[in-house]
């Protein structure tokens, strides 16, 4: 018996080594600046809140929300419950490193599923094979270089169901009271998984005691007592940042996250989708199909697993009922979620995330059918049992890594991003006020640009602001003493794909004037143009004797008006969308019928009546004078297909 407990040892400490190793290992040659999933770094942010103190933020406006935020009551919360993120800050505060931290947790993930199989089945050479197959699952390799909840929550189920299985056979019921903390830790992290994945396992757990009397009750109090710390800390988490115990902070942060179908978005002024039936439905499918490339061994385990399944059947039909129904349930409860079609989205990356708990039975079906195959091997000639062997190893192989191959691309090309952010960086000074582009879903830190993430005291060697327009004027008024620069994307016109820092002066006057000079096409005609977030007006434009044309728009109170250059009547245009550089400045050559040239330049720009207009402008100040009255406050070149210069004018110039 010793013996035996030693070799239980050295199995669960190797698979704990194992898994350790393969986190560190992943994250560092995979996935070295995390995986583009902008909820990895939101996971982090909050950790870092935590670990300051910190429960919500200042509402600092739309320039500084991070990403997966709301206000609630005049503070800015984040949506994620405090299990996880609490998990990490402890990490942080002991180890230095949330990557250390993950690493740690991923350990126990071989373990956890070996004693699982182990209760399952009662057998150590089952347990150790399931143990292996989870670590190799493309899955777990993915997830365990990523700051997710997946493979945390992974690691809940199976000790939860382990502790029932336990109970069961042993009949002490204060097992369910592991069971119950397991739950309760999982509740703290993602709470509608812990109740989808508690009814299959209470269940259980009540149907071995049914036949036990007063033990059912009992077995129901230490489930209570191991839960109750964990979930009432929950609650009481929810009470602080939601006013109420029972509003999950996802649910009351902006956004539609509710299950059901129709308008769903993920956070406030996010895209709207609109989810249906039929929708969720196909989404459903595809992530099934899609289930089985990410199981050990990828399609090849699928025979293992249907012979686990009858094998497991004969054995026990209760057990085999309750891997079906922790397998089963959450891809149907998850087909009134529409998170789904977005998971269907990422699936060939990320794989079918949502539906996690599939690898406990996956895994522990897979090791019965393999192990009740090597016990028949006898059967078969040595050399036919390799040939089976090798066949099998090469076509696991050949599958784990066609999975793994999105996953590599998409993360290399991400890691490949977050360094040329990094290197910016290390350009910007000290005491840096940093602009960046509004991306798809809006105004957020840390989406896309998920390098740059702001120290929750917006207190940081930069201080990061999302582009939301005209606000981006009183950012730099609030940070005066910071340095402004707004970034330059890679989609950016005429940036030939390279991040970089442009500085911003700020001009300041009852007026200013827009002066564009820029060559006019031989063929074709030449449009110059200029809108704000409230009107755009175009006009054509000659040129002088050198072939320059030179047109004057200006910007007041009043609105905006052609000054000088136009040679025909102004034409209406769309007015610029409403977020980002709202004023854009700009030419246009059009031919027989396509747009062949186009130069533009975008400001922030603030009109009002009777007060100062206010643009903010990339690059250098100039300050000079022409003639006797007009002040150049700042000059540059449009970006795009012309060398059109720009400047911007004031009389007289009251702050640069």
């Amino acid at each position: 018996m010793g013996g035996r407990r030693r070799g239980d040892v050295v199995v669960v400490l190797a698979l704990a080594a194992a898994g350790f190793v393969l986190s560190l290992g992943v994250g560092h040659f995979l996935t070295p600046h995390g995986t583009g999933n902008a909820d990895e770094v939101v996971y982090g942010f909050q950790a870092e809140m935590y670990r300051e103190g910190r429960l919500t933020l200042p509402d600092d406006g739309p320039a500084f929300r991070p990403w997966m935020s709301g206000v609630v009551d005049g503070e800015r919360i984040m949506v994620y419950p405090p299990g996880w993120p609490s998990v990490l800050a402890i990490g942080l505060a002991t180890t230095g490193s949330v990557d250390v931290t993950v690493a740690l947790v991923v350990a126990l993930l071989g373990p956890a599923g070996w004693w699982f199989v182990r209760e399952l089945t009662g057998d150590r050479r089952t347990a150790s094979v399931a143990g292996v197959a989870l670590l190799v699952s493309p899955f777990v390799i993915v997830h365990s270089g990523t700051w997710l909840t997946y493979l945390p929550a992974l690691v809940c189920g199976f000790v939860a169901g382990a502790s029932v299985l336990r109970s069961a056979r042993t009949g002490h019921v204060a097992w369910l009271g592991v069971a119950g903390a397991a739950l309760g830790l999982f509740f703290s992290m993602r709470p509608v998984d812990a109740v989808v994945i508690a009814v299959p396992i209470v269940t259980y757990a009540a149907a071995s005691l049914r036949r036990r009397g007063p033990l059912v009750l009992a077995g129901l109090g230490w489930g209570v007592l191991g839960a109750l710390p964990f979930a009432a800390l929950t609650l009481v988490y929810n009470q602080r940042v939601t006013g109420r115990a029972l509003s999950f902070p996802m649910h009351v942060a902006g956004g539609n996250n509710s299950f059901g179908f129709g308008a769903r978005n993920i956070a406030e002024g996010t895209p709207v989708l609109d989810a249906t039936p039929a929708g969720t439905f196909r989404a459903t499918v595809l992530n099934l199909v899609e289930l089985l490339q990410w199981i050990p061994g990828a399609w090849v385990a699928v025979p293992f697993v249907a012979l686990g399944l009858w094998v497991t059947w004969r054995a026990s039909r209760s057990a085999a009922f309750l891997l079906l129904a922790i397998g089963v349930i959450f891809p149907v409860v998850y087909a009134f979620f529409w998170g789904t079609l977005n998971a269907a989205v990422g699936r060939d990356v990320f794989g079918p995330f949502y539906y996690w708990p599939a690898w406990i039975p996956t895994v522990s079906f897979l090791a019965v059918g393999f192990v009740w195959l090597w016990d028949r091997r006898a059967a078969l000639t040595p050399a036919s049992q390799a040939v089976a062997a090798t066949a099998v190893l090469v076509v696991a192989v050949l599958g784990t890594t066609f999975t793994l191959r999105s996953p590599i691309e998409v993360f290399g090309t991400h890691t490949q991003r977050a360094d040329a952010q990094l290197a910016v960086m290390d350009d910007a000074p000290d005491g840096s006020l940093i602009v960046l582009p509004m991306a798809f879903d809006g105004p957020w830190i840390l989406q896309p640009w998920n390098q740059w993430a702001n120290t929750p005291g917006l207190d940081g060697r930069a201080v990061f602001a999302a582009d939301d327009g005209d606000g981006v004027i009183d950012v730099i008024t609030r940070f005066g003493d910071r340095l402004p620069f707004g970034l330059l994307a890679p989609e950016g016109p005429g940036n030939g794909g390279a991040l970089a820092l442009e500085p911003l002066v700020t001009v300041t006057a009852r007026a200013l004037s827009i002066v564009a000079r820029t060559p006019v096409a031989v063929s074709g005609e030449t449009w110059a143009y200029a809108a704000t977030q409230d009107e755009g007006f175009r006009c054509r434009i000659s040129p002088d004797g050198t072939g320059v044309a030179t047109v004057r728009w200006r910007i007041d109170g009043g609105g905006l008006t052609a000054e000088e250059g136009c040679t025909g009547s102004l034409e209406p245009v769309p007015a610029t969308p409403r977020g980002q550089r709202p004023c854009a400045f700009g030419v246009v050559v059009e031919g027989p019928s396509i747009v062949s040239a186009v130069s533009e330049e975008r400001f922030w720009c603030r009109l009002g009546s009777g007060v100062d207009t206010v643009v903010v402008v990339p690059g250098q100040p100039r300050v000079g004078t022409i003639g006797t009255d007009a002040v150049v406050a700042w000059t540059g070149v449009s970006r795009g297909d012309l060398a059109t210069s720009l400047r911007v004018e004031v009389a007289p110039l009251v702050a640069a």
